[in-house]
């Protein structure tokens, strides 16, 4: 799977077994390329060894990167050894040689640039890896304009005679964004083809010092220079969600002894701007495996007048160290900690209460921002029109890399009619913010514990504050599904803490509205907002939880909402019977039942047990 780089990597721990296991039959299956050609295809077919693509009706044991680690495995079993193989382990040896499985360049135009690069004594070699890692939610915004602005300075700093040669399957963004002062520079072409991908690697390894992309292309350049005191710089890190993706990377191959790490943030000190344009409220709780992404993403803005309020809320892992990493790179970054957690509304609101933007725009953990996004709000939304309160924009999904665009609504003088709909969108970490509504609407909510439907909370009680909502087809953020609340699968304990928040957000908003609001449309208001939490309670109970805790969970609806609003669930329920039977357990008698003994009775009697077990069969 993957290009040369990849390729290579599989290549060498096939290297690996066969030195430890000499008697045993080993090959590399090829079969996937056939398939997907991405990256052209396999790349070694014709100077790899024992490859083959038959299938044999044999039983095939599985042994993946972390089953390997473990040693859960037997020698003597049939083995299909299927990851990257990216550890440091499988080179106790140089198994890989590349003048054994390629040669050397015979063309002229690689043959001059091996004589240009042999003839400056401080050769540096650059690869900067656009394509497929722009915006990627895995392997993008690590290698950053300003990483490789730093990565220049810091090697300038030790080689000022270096010569840079910089390899890029888009050398305009390269030439465009990267500083080399007065160094000589000179930009690679002629390989950019899959079949001659390698003779780059081949340029890169004959530099004498190396500045290193997240890809495990250029970490093959950087390998086969063996040259002494060479510099070799990387990013800080080599994948988001390092912790959850390819922990051998993170253990072993990016942390090479001889490296060093820069930032991928612009380096700024001094005083942060007093009155920003925008400010970004960032919240986070035990996610240092991706909050490096949401952080770098701010810092890394084309548009510079703003600021990043982050919240730690109580994590209990190394989310704190990392925003202490990037507050001591940049002074743009506020950071506050709560001492323990508080639940991802009460962060908000801490975020809330320390922005000096005129602008919010919210931020969770595990998302991050086009490098672009603020420099399009304000270009395209701010500048445009200025008298608006929110604005919703489009937003990609990930990893689905689907396009989710606004839909259009018109809540001009409406306040808070939208929010009547069943299908209104109560998010706001796709709106962007005028401030004073946003302060004034967190300032009047109580302080609480609420952990799952708080955007609801929030984006009621902010329209309450806004005359003016618009839309715009901008497209600003990234939104991780599979990550959040709203895509796990839950248990009856967490189905307690969710719905728990749900109580505590209907409750709050009956405090906030009652006094705010004339009477009939405060509770036209409320039910519509119950009705809709309800919906969203029971399909979190139909579709994300586990089959076992499915019937108790149900048995927590009473404690959260009122009759009136259970009675419609109830009602749906027999409306979706396929199977009763007529007389005495008709849905109309059952619902009579059901009303004489009280839906709250149903989460403790017996009786009301009974029932709505009944009624579950039914169905």
């Amino acid at each position: 799977m993957g290009g040369l780089g990849n390729q290579l990597f599989q290549y060498n721990f096939a290297l690996y077994l066969r030195d430890k296991f000499p008697a045993a039959d080993i090959r590399l299956n090829t079969t996937h390329f056939k398939v997907d050609s991405i990256h052209g295809g396999y790349l070694l077919e014709h100077e790899a060894f024992a490859i083959s693509n038959r299938r044999r009706n044999r039983s095939f044991t599985v042994v993946d990167d972390e089953t390997f680690r473990s040693g859960a495995f037997s020698a003597a079993d049939n083995i299909v050894f299927n990851g990257y193989w990216q550890d440091s382990r499988f080179f106790d040896k140089d198994y890989v040689d590349f003048a054994r499985l390629f040669g050397s360049p015979r063309d002229a135009r690689n043959k001059d640039w091996q004589r240009l690069i042999g003839q400056s004594p401080s050769s540096v070699s650059v690869h900067v890896r656009c394509g497929d890692y722009n915006n990627h939610f895995q392997l993008g915004n690590i290698a950053t304009k300003a990483y490789f602005n730093n990565a220049i300075k810091e090697v300038l700093r030790t080689v000022p005679d270096a010569a840079f040669f910089v390899f890029s399957d888009d050398s305009g963004w390269a030439a465009r964004n990267l500083d080399f002062g007065r160094a000589p520079v000179y930009f690679i072409s002629g390989n950019e083809t899959p079949r001659r991908n390698k003779w780059d690697i081949f340029l890169m390894s004959c530099c004498t010092h190396h500045i290193m992309s997240n890809s495990s292309f250029s970490w093959w350049g950087q390998y086969f220079d063996r040259k002494p005191g060479r510099t070799v710089v990387t990013p800080p890190y080599w994948v988001n969600e390092r912790i959850k993706v390819f922990p051998s990377v993170v253990a072993n191959i990016q942390n090479l002894p001889y490296a060093k790490k820069v930032a991928n943030v612009p380096l700024e000190s001094g005083e942060p701007p007093a009155r920003p344009l925008i400010s970004v409220v960032l919240a986070a709780c035990n996610q240092e495996d991706c909050i490096h992404r949401a952080v770098s993403s701010v810092l890394n803005q084309t548009f510079r007048d703003f600021e990043l309020v982050a919240v730690d809320d109580g994590s209990s892992d190394g989310t704190a160290a990392v925003l202490a990493e990037f507050a001591a790179l940049s002074s743009r970054l506020k950071v506050i900690r709560h001492a323990e957690n508080r639940s991802l509304f009460m962060a908000r609101k801490s975020g809330v209460q320390a922005a000096s933007g005129d602008y919010i725009l919210f931020l969770d953990g595990d998302d991050y921002l086009f490098i672009d996004a603020l420099q399009k709000l304000r270009d395209e939304v701010i500048a445009q029109d200025d008298s608006f309160d929110a604005c919703e924009f489009s937003y990609m999904q990930r990893p689905e890399n689907m396009l989710v665009r606004p839909e259009a609504y018109n809540t001009e003088d409406k306040r808070l009619s939208y929010f009547l709909r069943p299908d209104a969108t109560v998010t706001i970490w796709n709106k962007l913010y005028k401030a004073a509504p946003v302060k004034e609407a967190f300032a009047a909510m109580g302080d609480a514990y609420i952990n799952a439907t708080e955007d609801t909370y929030g984006s009621s009680c902010i329209a309450f504050f806004t005359r003016r909502f618009i839309q715009r087809d901008i497209l600003v953020s990234n939104y991780l599904v599979g990550s959040g609340i709203s895509t796990k699968e839950h248990t009856l304990a967490e189905n307690q803490r969710n719905f728990a928040s749900i109580h505590l957000v209907l409750e709050g908003l009956a405090d906030f509205m009652r006094p705010r609001l004339p009477e009939d449309e405060a509770r036209r208001l409320l039910h519509a907002t119950e009705q809709r939490l309800l919906a969203w309670a029971v399909s979190r109970i139909e579709e994300a939880t586990v089959e076992n805790d499915r019937t108790e969970s149900y048995f927590l609806l009473p404690g959260c909402f009122h009759r009136a609003a259970l009675v419609p669930v109830i009602l749906g329920i027999l409306q979706d019977c396929r199977r009763y039977r007529r007389g005495a357990f008709s849905p109309a008698n059952a619902f009579r039942r059901l009303c004489s003994i009280g839906v709250r009775l149903l989460s403790f009697t017996k009786a009301g047990r009974w029932l709505c077990d009944r009624l579950r069969r039914l169905r």
